[in-house]
């Protein structure tokens, strides 16, 4: 419901929600060439991954590399995305703004949030249907449930790091550096740059313990419609640990105001 302030009409907490939502979702749309381009990354893993297999090789090895490129894409738009939009919305005051009104600036933190997790969902989509289409996979309703869901929580660890960044630079020139920074140690980590085979132990049990690779190994064995094993639970429990911890000292540290007091 709306409460009076003086002669105008304070919109409620779900009503503020509701716009600033559907402002986002009219700059998503806006800006769908960005998005196509974003998109373009993980349907080129694709295409790339599966131009090496040879003739004949199970269907397992496609949905590998829709995980992996998945995965990858998820972290492009989540901490690429997320992070620098944050800061450059500090930057241009939108903070400031929010905080004459009755209405929480954290409902923009919210908002943006699941913007960039529906754009993360899309993107599994379309990869998914470019992978369905272009090598004759298709899941099962209950195996692409299970991915949405799989990759709603890694799209959550992306967005949870971004927060992290965010809450760690003032400017949108330093939150790029560190997101890009961030995403080259995570493609790194999946062995898209250099094989893990030819990484010394230490560091593949490590890279085996980032986000971007739990999520990688949850997606695959979700869309092969393998049941969790153990091993698939400790993954899951190690993506909502870095969730629950970027994410709360990212939101714990923000700064509403940018180092020159702009907010």
């Amino acid at each position: 419901m709306r409460e009076a302030v003086g002669s105008r009409q304070v919109p409620s907490a779900g009503q503020a929600l509701g716009l600033m939502a559907s402002a986002e979702l009219a700059a998503m749309a806006h800006n769908r060439r960005s998005l196509l381009w974003t998109t373009a990354v993980p349907v080129a893993i694709l295409v790339l991954g599966a131009s090496q297999l040879h003739p004949g090789t199970p269907h397992r090895a496609i949905w590998s590399i829709v995980a992996l490129a998945s995965m990858i894409g998820a972290f492009v738009l989540g901490l690429l995305g997320y992070a620098t939009d944050l800061v450059g919305y500090r930057e241009r005051g939108v903070f400031r703004r929010l905080r004459t009104t009755p209405v929480p600036a954290s409902l923009i933190l919210v908002v943006r949030a699941l913007t960039a997790l529906l754009a993360i969902l899309i993107q599994f989509l379309v990869v998914v249907a470019v992978a369905a289409f272009a090598y004759h996979v298709h899941p099962t309703m209950g195996r692409l449930a299970g991915g949405i869901a799989v990759v709603a929580l890694g799209g959550l660890s992306a967005l949870a790091l971004a927060q992290l960044i965010v809450a760690r630079t003032a400017r949108a020139q330093s939150a790029t550096a560190l997101a890009r920074m961030a995403l080259m140690v995570s493609l790194f980590m999946t062995g898209v740059l250099l094989r893990l085979s030819a990484w010394p132990a230490f560091w593949r049990h490590v890279a085996d313990w980032t986000p971007v690779r739990l999520a990688g190994a949850l997606l695959g064995a979700t869309l092969l419609g393998q049941p969790w094993s153990t091993a698939d639970w400790q993954h899951a429990a190690g993506l909502g640990g870095w969730i629950l911890v970027a994410g709360f000292v990212g939101v714990a540290a923000f700064r509403w105001e940018g180092a020159d007091g702009s907010s």
